[in-house]
C-alpha cells in the first residue's frame, strides 16, 4: 500500500515561521521577558508547537545552561555573605518544624517518626516550589 503524503496546510506553514520570528523578537531589547513569554503561550494555545519533538529534546541542555548561565553572573563573596546570614533563619525553620512535627505525631498517635519526617519533607517542598 502506498503512503499518503503529508500535505502541509496554510496555517501550518505559518505556524512554522511564525514561532522562529518570534523567538528572534524575544531577542530584541525592547521585548522584556514577560512579553515574550506571553508570546510564546499565546502562539502554542492558538496554533500548537510544530517544533515540539525537537523542544523536548532540547528542553533539558537548554536549562542545564540556563542555570550555569545565572550562576556564572553571581558575586561569590555576596553569596557567601547571605549564607551567613541566612544559615541562622534555615536552622531556627527546620527547628520549629521539626518540633511541629513531633508535637503533631504524638497528638495524632503515631507510632514512628513519622510526624517530624514528614513534616519536614513538606518543609523541603515549599521551599523547593
Amino acid at each position: 500500500m502506498r503512503e499518503l503524503k503529508q500535505i502541509e496546510t496554510a496555517p501550518a506553514k505559518f505556524v512554522r515561521w511564525l514561532v522562529p520570528l518570534c523567538a528572534f523578537g524575544a531577542l530584541l531589547p525592547w521585548v522584556s521577558g514577560a512579553m515574550a513569554l506571553v508570546a510564546g503561550i499565546a502562539v502554542t494555545l492558538l496554533w500548537g508547537n510544530p517544533y515540539a519533538e525537537r523542544a523536548k529534546s532540547l528542553s533539558r541542555q537548554l536549562l542545564q545552561l540556563s542555570v550555569i548561565g545565572l550562576g556564572a553572573n553571581m558575586n561569590l563573596g555576596i553569596v557567601g555573605q547571605v549564607g551567613v546570614a541566612g544559615i541562622g533563619y534555615t536552622i531556627a525553620g527546620l527547628s520549629v518544624t521539626l518540633l511541629v512535627g513531633a508535637l503533631m505525631g504524638r497528638l495524632l498517635a503515631f507510632t514512628n517518626a513519622c510526624g517530624p519526617v514528614t513534616c519536614a519533607r513538606n518543609w523541603c517542598l515549599t521551599l523547593n516550589a
